[in-house]
């Protein structure tokens, strides 16, 4: 059943599905918050909370939980102590889980997300506030949906995104039926609003189109067009407040098409231009891009003017910088200074001015935090210690939080700029360094091995991102499925679990299995199951 509870007008009203009408249910004697609502209709139930933002999804969540008593479970106690000492002590989230509440949001770790998954599917966490990771695949049950947005960030949700959405209760595997309750906030949205919810709710799903023939227009078409016929593709952003998405999506098209025009294919990507290529065009782009310094990568995330900058550092001597002490890491200004190196011949002011290009002039003043948090990260520094340094770096240099899209207030210690600068760490960890920086590493490591074929290369900062350590021991273990909070655990306690050395094909004792650490004793059952031989067997020394 669907239903518009509708907090400004104060009624609440059910949509007929077979004549697309409202027929009104109740009238509200009083004005009533999201969280009392959720509350009174999802008592003891599987309840999702679709929010439009991450922040969003973060107070909502602790506006209900404020109205809920902590359960008293042992598991979830100590959950909320796990994240506590995985993360820090004043997480929002470790107080929401002991009420049976929680946000699931893109930058949380991954041992963290998997375990609030499943306390949520066991049903110790009745009530789940999350994002638009919520239509990229997660499958969690529902008896309740509530639905505070038709956005999803900056964007309207299409037709497609909503039925989705509502897809997500009712599934036959963990219940047969569910209700969706679209609630309209009071004061924060405009009264015509309403009909975008009615529109969602009435409208049938329409023939699919492309991203490029929903989401790019005819002026970015024929921007793209041009800067291929100039011979270049370094394209920039067809207007001031283009988003980061739609940006992407420019610049990934551009280089799917010179791809088909070269190789000669005829693809939906290439006939969706059909009205922008003429045969002299699209000749004069085939001879332009055909030459070989120009030939188009099959790799997307980047171009060959990023190739052709990386190659020239590469021949000029550029090397990854020494480790020399493990655990010191690599030195601070040698490594900002290879960033700053790569942020100029990967052209990231152009690319990634949002994140690693960020700044004004020659300075690119986020890569000196970045720098910091990579170096922490290939130390194998866990999540707590690097948030509580970057805490410590806000309150001894007295900087700025930003509290909202442009206020920004002087840290003062508090729990809720405290969050502020973890989340902005978590996501910083998350998109910068395990995604982007990731990326980039691996093309030069690829470009650098290329170059230098007979040349041992075991300082690969590549895989020292991607496992988070330069340890041997931990890498190894990553590689045979441990998690990466995991492999540091055994390093700590190798003298009681590790037999030999990293190179031993039995490298694990069996009491692994009954270590303490919860963790630790799933990773290791599931990867004594699927790899046996990476354990000692029984009266085996």
């Amino acid at each position: 059943m669907k239903y518009i509870v509708d907090l400004w007008e104060r009624n609440i009203r059910i949509f007929d599905s077979y004549s697309k009408k409202f027929i009104l249910l109740h009238e509200m004697s009083r004005q009533y918050s999201l969280s009392e609502v959720i509350a009174r209709i999802g008592d003891k139930r599987h309840n999702i909370v679709y929010c439009k933002s991450k922040n969003d999804a973060i107070q909502f969540a602790r506006d209900y939980a404020d109205t809920q008593d902590p359960i008293g479970d042992k598991r979830l106690q100590a959950f909320a102590e796990e994240i506590r000492s995985d993360v820090h002590k004043e997480y929002y989230l470790a107080e929401l889980v002991e009420r049976g509440v929680a946000y699931h949001i893109g930058y949380l770790p991954a041992n963290i997300r998997m375990q609030l998954e499943d306390y949520y599917r066991e049903g110790l966490i009745k009530t789940m506030f999350c994002t638009s990771t919520l239509l990229e695949g997660v499958n969690l049950p529902a008896e309740n949906l509530f639905i505070t947005s038709y956005k999803k960030g900056l964007s309207n949700f299409s037709e497609v995104d909503f039925k989705n959405l509502v897809g997500r209760v009712g599934r036959a595997k963990y219940n047969l039926y569910g209700n969706v309750f679209i609630v309209r906030l009071q004061k924060q949205e405009r009264e015509e609003d309403l009909q975008k919810y009615e529109d969602l709710l009435k409208d049938d799903v329409p023939p699919q189109k492309l991203s490029i023939e929903s989401e790019l227009n005819s002026n970015q078409k024929k921007l793209i067009i041009d800067t291929l016929l100039s011979g270049s593709v370094e394209i920039h952003k067809s207007k001031k407040n283009q988003s980061e998405d739609n940006y992407e999506l420019m610049r990934k098209t551009m280089l799917i098409l010179v791809g088909d025009i070269v190789g000669g294919r005829n693809s939906r990507v290439k006939r969706e231009f059909a009205s922008y290529l003429t045969s002299e065009t699209e000749s004069k782009i085939r001879e332009q891009f055909s030459v070989p310094e120009k030939k188009p990568e099959d790799d997307i995330n980047v171009s060959y003017d990023q190739i052709q900058g990386i190659e020239k550092l590469i021949r000029d001597g550029l090397a990854y910088p020494e480790i020399k002490d493990s655990k010191r890491g690599a030195d601070y200004y040698e490594t900002l200074a290879f960033l700053n190196k790569l942020a100029v011949a990967f052209k990231w002011r152009i690319y990634e001015n949002r994140t690693l290009g960020a700044g004004e002039g020659r300075n690119y003043t986020k890569l000196t935090w970045y720098t910091v948090l990579l170096i922490q990260w290939m130390q194998g520094h866990g999540l707590s210690y690097i948030i509580g340094r970057s805490i410590d770096d806000y309150d001894e240099k007295k900087r700025e939080v930003k509290v909202d899209y442009n206020k920004w207030e002087p840290f003062d210690g508090s729990q809720k700029h405290k969050n502020i600068i973890i989340a902005d760490t978590l996501e910083a960890i998350e998109d910068v360094l395990l995604f982007r920086l990731s990326n980039y590493f691996l093309k030069f490591s690829e470009e650098y091995k290329r170059q230098h074929p007979n040349e041992p290369f075991a300082n690969d900062w590549y895989e020292f991102v991607e496992y988070g350590t330069t340890n041997r021991l931990r890498i190894i273990l990553q590689r045979s499925g441990f998690k990466r909070d995991s492999t540091e655990y055994i390093r700590r306690n190798a003298d009681k679990y590790v037999r030999g050395t990293p190179d031993n094909p039995k490298l694990l004792k069996k009491e692994l299995l009954e270590c303490p650490n919860e963790l630790v004793r799933r990773d290791t059952e599931e990867i004594q199951y699927n790899i046996p031989e990476l354990f000692i067997d029984e009266g085996e020394e």
